[in-house]
């Protein structure tokens, strides 16, 4: 009878310590986990960022369209000395909206790797563009 009952008692405490291991997570685990958690805020922050500057550029865009329906119209207007300060606007207009173009192309590709520098490039641009819109 001690036997039976010591019996049971070994296999109580076998089964609560192998109930005790399969819950718990080795630190191993916890890590690989814990990464793979880093990975998604990391790629949730570039989706975020990279829809956010796309929208900056197509704001862009819309303003550079619309000014340069503006300068074709007093184009249509415009004397011959106007013609010529008209078309070189336009040519500068229609040069940093080609390279908007480009950098919203580039968004769309695996930028991670050189993210924080093209982000910068890109804030830049739109910068220089707005304040020669405003100018």
């Amino acid at each position: 009878m001690k036997r039976l009952f010591l019996n049971r008692l070994l296999l109580l405490a076998i089964a609560l310590v192998s109930f005790t291991a399969c819950e718990q997570k080795s630190e191993t685990e916890q890590a690989m986990d814990d990464m793979e958690d880093a990975t998604e805020e990391m790629a949730d922050a570039f989706r975020s960022e990279s829809e956010e500057l796309k929208a900056d550029i197509k704001d862009l865009q819309q303003d550079i369209d619309s000014r340069l329906e503006k300068l074709n119209k007093e184009m249509a207007e415009a004397g011959e000395n106007a013609k010529t300060e008209i078309q070189q606007q336009i040519n500068k207009l229609e040069g940093q909206r080609k390279k908007l173009d480009q950098q919203l192309d580039e968004i769309g590709q695996n930028m991670q790797e050189g993210w924080s520098e093209f982000k910068s490039d890109v804030n830049k641009t739109i910068d220089d563009i707005r304040q020669d819109l405003d100018s």
